[in-house]
């Protein structure tokens, strides 16, 4: 079954979500997201429920994928007509089969409640939730503290990129960064002396991220940076116990979408003011 078919199950899904945060969403193209589909299709899991009256119909789909440390289900989508009828339970279980139970579990979850149940039993929890915020580009004259440094980053910087998960989420995923630098997402990389400090995607069509600093201190200097570039109106989504940032995005003008996730996890995750999640949220 091709992706096109995938995506109509995901519109479905995410549209009644929006539905019942009072919420309407717009048409999201599936050019939009393919490039992203095709690399998650590749490095992941896919188990898909097709409808047994007509074959090239999905009715629901589940995908992980699993890094260094790390296991995600990045999708997890179904048709509204099929709730209720155990298809979920079964599909969760089917693609957890890549997963480690040493490994940090990982979901983003858009908040519907039938499918935070089934991955509540599933042993992964709420931690935060994650906002979004918007706010416009700063003028590229602002200077960054003593001894940081920022300069772009591309695919032979992708091992610094790591060190800094590592230190911030306890766990790698090359193949993303790898992702994002070949298909043209432009990242800075902060530096302190010869150390990696941090790092950061700029603005594209969905907003920044993702980004990462080793100490939060440094996060209003990755702000700064990523807001300087001449993109328009900057989106950066931040898990809500992100204090510190939120803090400063407010006082600067930011203001509050509407819409909001959850972070969950099988262990607990210091993001806190030191983590920009990638948009569009599919990926940690």
């Amino acid at each position: 079954m091709d992706e096109q078919a995938l995506h109509e199950v995901f519109l479905a899904g995410i549209q009644e979500t929006f539905r019942l945060q009072g919420q309407e969403l717009k048409d999201i193209p599936y050019e939009f997201l393919a490039p992203l589909r095709r690399h998650l299709s590749v490095t992941g899991l896919t188990c898909i429920e097709p409808d047994l009256h007509n074959p090239d119909r999905c009715l629901m789909y589940a995908r992980s994928i699993a890094r260094d440390g790390l296991w995600q289900l990045t999708e997890f989508f179904g048709r509204p007509e099929v709730h209720g009828r155990g298809l979920g339970a079964r599909l969760l279980a089917e693609v957890q089969a890549n997963r480690d139970p040493a490994a940090t579990a990982v979901i983003l979850a858009s908040g519907h409640p039938h499918a935070m149940a089934l991955y509540m039993k599933a042993g992964v929890y709420a931690r935060t939730p994650m906002y979004q915020f918007t706010g416009p580009p700063l003028p590229a004259t602002g200077t960054l503290p003593e001894g940081l440094e920022a300069c772009p980053a591309g695919p032979a910087d992708v091992s610094e990129l790591d060190a800094v998960d590592t230190a911030v989420l306890g766990f790698t995923r090359s193949a993303d960064h790898r992702f994002l630098l070949e298909h043209g997402r432009p990242c800075l990389l902060l530096r302190r002396g010869s150390r990696p400090a941090g790092y950061g995607y700029l603005a594209g069509v969905a907003g920044c991220g993702p980004g990462a600093v080793v100490d939060p201190a440094d996060m209003p200097a990755l702000l700064q940076v990523l807001r300087a570039e001449p993109r328009g109106v900057v989106s950066v989504m931040l898990s809500g116990d992100s204090a510190g940032a939120i803090r400063e995005l407010l006082a600067q003008g930011f203001r509050l979408r509407p819409y909001s996730s959850v972070l969950m996890s099988n262990r607990p995750l210091a993001v806190a003011d030191r983590y920009l999640f990638w948009q569009p949220i599919f990926v940690l």
